[in-house]
């Protein structure tokens, strides 16, 4: 993707880098600077949220984690986040971790 984002730089087309962000030394590498990172604190917003739905569990439950790409950056914060909160409740046990379900294509 870095390359194409490069032509289009170097078309006169603002480049914004937003979630995952791009790998700076590929970056660096081929030329594509600049180009601003906007994104959320995935782990606190994805704790914050678990932590809510979680809070009102007061029996014993399981919960599963449907992942996102694994090790994109935003994937593993959300899944840390969600994981930090399930542990709170002493109600949930058995935090699974599950992949998605893939098209086709390849893609989730």
């Amino acid at each position: 993707m870095i390359p194409v984002l490069k032509k289009a730089q170097d078309a006169s087309i603002l480049v914004v880098n937003i979630d995952n962000r791009l790998s700076p030394e590929f970056s660096r590498k081929v030329g594509l600077l600049g180009v601003p990172f906007i994104s959320v604190d995935n782990e606190a917003d994805t704790y914050a949220a678990v932590r809510s739905v979680s809070a009102g569990v007061d029996r014993p439950t399981e919960a599963a984690i449907i992942e996102g790409i694994r090790g994109a950056a935003n994937a593993e914060d959300r899944k840390r986040g969600a994981l930090l909160a399930l542990a709170e409740n002493p109600q949930i046990r058995g935090s699974r971790l599950a992949l998605p379900v893939l098209n086709p294509h390849g893609r989730s």
